[in-house]
Order: C-alpha cells, then sequence, then structure tokens
C-alpha cells in the first residue's frame, strides 16, 4: 500500500504526547496533535494527501464511494486560520494478535528526548515540527480517505501549558476608557501600598486563572 511520510512544521493546538486524549471522560486510546501551519504548507499537505490517495482509489476494484474522502481533521476558523490533527494509536493489536504499546517520540531543537514533564505541558502557541505518515485506506462505502498519522514531534519553541497566555490570545482587544485593574487596591494590600502614588501589579494576579 502507497504511504507517504514527511515532516510539517507549524504552532501546536491541543498536544496530547504523553497521555492519551479523552473525550467525554473517556480514554481515546489516541495521541494526538493539532498544528497551524503556514497557508503553503498546509496546502501542499492536502495535495499530497489528495495524490496518495487517487493512486490508493486506482487500486480499488469494484468499490462504492458514497461520499468524498475524509482528509483527516481539517478546520478552518472564522478568522480563515486553518488546522490539521495528526493522531495515533496508543495501544495497537495487530492481526496475529499482539499488542503493541506506542509511544510518541518527542526531541527537542538539539534532537535530545526531552523529559516527560515538558512533554505532557506542551502549551498552545508551542512552535514544532511533527513527522507524519499519510496513509490512504477504505473501509466502507462511506468510510474512507487519508488518516493524518503522528509519528513524532520535535519542540523548536516551548510554551509551557498555561503560561505565555495574554488576552489577545483568546480574541480580546484593548479598550480605551474601560475597567482598568490597576485603580483596584485589594483590601490584603492596601496596608503595604498606601504610600504607592500609582497601584501597580507584579502579576501575581495571573495565578487566579
Amino acid at each position: 500500500m502507497n504511504m507517504n511520510e514527511g515532516v510539517i512544521t507549524g504552532k501546536a493546538m491541543w498536544c496530547h504526547l504523553a497521555d492519551t486524549e479523552t473525550f467525554n471522560g473517556t480514554d481515546t486510546n489516541k495521541y494526538s496533535i493539532t498544528l497551524v501551519p503556514s497557508v503553503e504548507d498546509m496546502n501542499n499537505l492536502m495535495q499530497e494527501a489528495q495524490t496518495i490517495w487517487e493512486e490508493f482509489q486506482e487500486t480499488l476494484k469494484n468499490k462504492k464511494f458514497a461520499a468524498e474522502p475524509n482528509m483527516g481533521s481539517f478546520r478552518e476558523d472564522d478568522n480563515g486560520d486553518v488546522s490539521i490533527k495528526f493522531v495515533t494509536n496508543a495501544h495497537i493489536v495487530t492481526k496475529a494478535g499482539k499488542e503493541i504499546d506506542k509511544v510518541v517520540p518527542v526531541f527537542d531543537g538539539a534532537e535530545r528526548p526531552v523529559t516527560r514533564k515538558i512533554k505532557s505541558s506542551i502549551g498552545n502557541g508551542s512552535v514544532v515540527a511533527v513527522a507524519y505518515q499519510l496513509f490512504p485506506y477504505y473501509n466502507t462505502s462511506k468510510n474512507f480517505g487519508v488518516s493524518f498519522r503522528l509519528q513524532a514531534v520535535q519542540l523548536l519553541k516551548y510554551v509551557p501549558y498555561g503560561n505565555g497566555q495574554d488576552a489577545s490570545s483568546f480574541g480580546f482587544k484593548k479598550h480605551e476608557g474601560a475597567f482598568d485593574s490597576t485603580s483596584v487596591i485589594d483590601d490584603d494590600e492596601e496596608d503595604t501600598r498606601s504610600d504607592v502614588d500609582v497601584p501597580f501589579t507584579d502579576g501575581s494576579d495571573d495565578e487566579d486563572f
């Protein structure tokens, strides 16, 4: 069976690389990462997937197709940003009945394996390179296409989960004349800050979130 391999770089979203992803409280048995690459790289990737599907389709004789092929978890948001999700099963049972527990290797920029602490805390906005496989499949007339399989990750810029996020990362904008939190002195801090003309923040409020 034809299968393409490659590497694509972009911003990471929703990383599940040390532990498997859960959905509605249920373990999916899948490691995953969602990537936001450049428009050019995304177009090249989707063209690559389309080509490998067409080559695979030629080998399918007397197969029915009730829909368009599924090209992975491709998404486009309201801003026009596109993302693609790469996935791999954590626990595999081969046709021979052999059970295999799979891991997703994660390396730093110097090609060294990262610690589990780092692997489990890669936050949105980190820059990564994803090693992938494009694997064409046909299960039924409504379930066929190309899967985007996750092989390994190289961490090029590390943004720890929960850190490095500012208001703009959530889509908020600055509003002139709106509430300014520095104008309010907390009761717990009033005594120590009574001699300060201009209230200030030291960033400790971030811990509340």
